[in-house]
């Protein structure tokens, strides 16, 4: 049995045409046990197989002899650990076992899988003849049943080569050498063990071993390259980033536009290959997306589309790509010759170096005089802002009454939609102050603040002017912003203007945010992540921003928070060198957090004694593990009063499950926050209390006057959409009582109204009072 070997049996063509095209006779081999030999993937010739294939490799097994079967076709076979015999034509053939597996039906019946390097009836044996033209393809290669101690003994010299040699600390220039050395001794052991003239075989021969090598070095190989254009990579990502966080002034053909999403997919794939051929393949995959068959394609297409597809792929090492590509070809086989796409890739990536592209912020605005005002907010023509402002507001006073009127027909006409106003919104959301935080206009920006403009207004994806300050780097304008309560919040992605100051290469708004932020005593999580679970941190170390990495460690920034994907910073840098430079940072971190992690597990354990005895309802023990002196009215601090499950469940949060009302008014004299979040649903004490119908919990917390009623879950349910959910008309007019909003809508667009609406028996319980407010809908 061949254990180097590995394949998912379930997407082998052999056996889903089995299932699907003989699906009484794969059904029958389940339901009886019959073990089924699948041939391994590019061993058979033909793609479409007959019944007979199919009964060839059906075994059923002999009264005899655990070891011997007979095919359902009939012919005679024994099975030992390594190989399948087959009788046929008074011939034996002698098929290798690659592995065994048990394999699961959709009904959860199993049957045994057994995958051979081979057809067991030389009728169906493919030709010895593999045409290389993909990564499979070298890999079928390598793994046929001639090559097999071909492949052990390069094996042997791929160790004997990395044990011998230091090859990670090596120059570039030795690397080249030692790799083309070691490319001349596997070519040679296997020119010993295959003695075959034929030109086509020994060019697959060649580009099969040229794969071998690089696949398995292609680590090494890769952070020294990555370490070497690590500073010119950190510039292209820089200007990348910019370019793809607005719009820039280059033309592409409508049909080549169509194909762009579907080869940028394709193309966003190159990091991922480890070999030359499988890279150039995923660049011709991605021509042959933006051609799609379109014979009017032309170089200045390509070009075009290339280059929006740089911009938009997210790979922060493509001068490293370059490199390996072009540098590290051992062979160059004409027929494999695909350096044109290499070439034009290049030729894309230079043009960004050099191109100085406009770039500009897309505004859909239908209004022929708003358009106007964006037009010289984004050209910075401040006395022209200023005069279309002044005018809008003669305007408005000259339709009252009188300027100070504020009758009915004057407030009508102050309510209708201005010509131009300072908080008009385009269709992305996008207000006069974001434009003038994009370009980077201070004066403007003071001019509309002055003028009433809402300086966090939120566009469509969430962002606030200090977001668009923060993307393009314009750090006078941010700090203004600052200066004036700018909130520092995440936009739909979770971003906040520090993670879009650090991802697109800004550190001197880098710097400028922090030590404002510092120096004004306003908080700012440095270590706040996004949705992904990325900090600023995360995307620095992505990027190759030695400088805001720096900028970042100095002001404490923890490199040890996962994000979701379960990586620290560390893992996601791309060159080791910067790694390196905080390398001793990273160890007293490390320290910091063993120390603190036996803390942390001392602690889980007393939450969950406490949590074991507010379900007892045992008060007197709580206090003791929350260090509670109940005569001299102080707290120990053994354990924090909002202390949390894994779960993010507080005290408080079980306390008010159980409806343990001595407790909870314990916990909140002692400073407990009743409106702490739990971490998945993001309940607080009362939506818990609400849900299981604990009444005199919940009078508890709503008289702690500190109760959040209106306070949204994840689902955006407050405590009144659960009240009428369990149908409890008590706790909804209690809820109603203490000023419940019935208008609050959840993520369904259900409010709690339109929940009462369709329960008219619980509608009519509600009291006269609050029903009188009721609006049907």
């Amino acid at each position: 049995m061949d254990h180097s070997y590995d394949e998912d049996v379930l997407l082998n063509q052999f056996l889903i045409s089995l299932c699907k095209s003989s699906t009484e006779t794969f059904f029958k081999a389940v339901e009886n046990g019959w073990p089924i030999c699948v041939p391994r993937e590019g061993s058979f010739l033909k793609t479409k197989y007959s019944e007979k294939d199919f009964n060839d490799h059906i075994l059923i097994p002999s009264n005899c002899s655990d070891a011997q079967f007979k095919t359902i076709s009939g012919h005679e076979v024994s099975v030992d650990n390594s190989v399948v015999k087959c009788q046929y034509d008074n011939k034996t053939n002698t098929v290798n076992i690659l592995f065994i597996e048990t394999c699961y039906t959709e009904d959860n019946q199993s049957y045994k899988v057994i995958c051979i390097d081979g057809p067991l009836t030389s009728a169906t044996m493919s030709e010895d003849i593999i045409i290389i033209k993909s990564v499979q393809d070298c890999l079928n290669f390598l793994y046929s049943k001639n090559n097999k101690l071909l492949l052990k003994d390069l094996r042997c010299l791929m160790d004997e080569f990395l044990l011998s040699n230091e090859f990670s600390n090596m120059t570039i220039e030795i690397q080249k050498k030692s790799i083309y050395i070691l490319y001349n001794k596997c070519l040679k052991k296997a020119c010993y063990h295959i003695r075959r003239s034929n030109i086509f075989f020994q060019n697959n021969l060649k580009l099969a071993i040229e794969y071998y090598i690089q696949n398995k070095l292609y680590a090494a190989l890769m952070n020294n390259i990555n370490i070497l254009v690590a500073t010119e990579d950190a510039k292209l990502n820089k200007l990348i980033r910019n370019y793809s966080s607005a719009m820039i002034d280059i033309e592409i053909d409508q049909k080549v536009e169509v194909e762009i999403p579907n080869a940028r997919c394709e193309l966003s794939k190159l990091y991922m290959h480890k070999t030359i051929l499988g890279k150039f393949k995923c660049l011709k995959d991605t021509f042959l997306k933006l051609s799609n068959g379109n014979k009017n394609f032309t170089v200045d297409n390509l070009l075009c589309a290339l280059v929006n597809l740089v911009i938009h792929c997210k790979i922060p090492n493509w001068n490293a790509q370059i490199y390996f590509m072009k540098y590290f070809v051992i062979n160059n086989i004409e027929e494999f010759d695909d350096n044109f796409y290499l070439t034009s890739l290049e030729a894309a990536i230079e043009h960004i170096k050099v191109h100085n592209f406009n770039l500009e912020l897309f505004s859909n605005i239908h209004d022929s005089n708003c358009d106007t005002f964006y037009s010289y907010i984004s050209k910075g023509e401040y006395f022209k802002v200023k005069e279309t402002i002044e005018y809008v507001k003669i305007q408005r006073c000259s339709s009252k009454c009188h300027p100070l009127c504020e009758c009915d027909s004057c407030m009508k006409e102050m309510l209708k939609e201005s010509a131009v106003c300072v908080n008009y919104k385009d269709e992305q959301g996008l207000t006069p102050l974001h434009i003038a935080a994009f370009y980077g206009y201070p004066l403007i920006i003071e001019l509309l603040l002055e003028y009433g403009s809402d300086i966090n207004a939120l566009d469509n994806f969430s962002r606030t002017p200090a977001h668009y300050a923060a993307l393009r780097g314009q750090q006078n304008a941010l700090l203004f912003l600052l200066h004036n309560n700018a909130l520092m919040i995440g936009d739909n992605e979770g971003n906040t203007p520090l993670h879009l100051c650090c991802s697109n290469g800004h550190d001197v708004c880098v710097k400028a945010l922090l030590y404002f932020m510092e120096f004004s005593d306003s908080k700012l999580d440095i270590n706040v992540q996004n949705n992904q679970g990325d900090t600023s941190l995360h995307l620095s170390f992505k990027w190759g921003y030695s400088s805001i990495v720096q900028i970042l460690i100095e002001q404490y920034a923890d490199p040890l928070v996962h994000n979701r994907r379960g990586q620290t910073c560390f893992d996601c840098a791309h060159n080791t060198k910067m790694i390196e430079m905080f390398s001793n940072h990273k160890k007293n971190i490390a320290d910091r957090v063993r120390r603190s992690s036996i803390e942390i597990t001392l602690q889980q354990k007393n939450i969950g004694k406490i949590i074991t005895a507010i379900t007892d309802g045992d008060i007197r023990l709580i206090q003791h593990y929350l260090g509670i002196d109940d005569e001299n009215q102080n707290v120990n601090n053994f354990v924090d009063i909002n202390c949390t499950n894994s779960k993010g469940f507080t005290p408080l949060h079980i306390a008010a499950i159980y409806g343990q009302t001595n407790i909870i008014k314990l916990l909140i004299g002692y400073g407990a926050n009743v409106n702490y979040l739990t971490n998945s649903e993001q309940y607080t004490a009362l939506h818990l209390a609400v849900q299981h119908k604990m009444t005199d919990a919940i009078d508890v917390l709503l008289d702690s006057k500190k109760c959040d009623l209106n306070k949204q879950d994840i689902y955006g349910n407050s405590a009144l959409h659960y009240a009428c959910l369990t149908g409890d008309a008590n706790i909804i007019n209690k809820l109603l009582k203490r000023g419940a909003d019935y208008g609050v809508i959840n993520n369904k667009f259900t409010s709690a109204l339109d929940l009462l609406n369709k329960n008219p028996e619980l509608r009519n319980l509600i009291s006269t009072t609050k029903k009188n407010n009721l609006i049907y809908v």
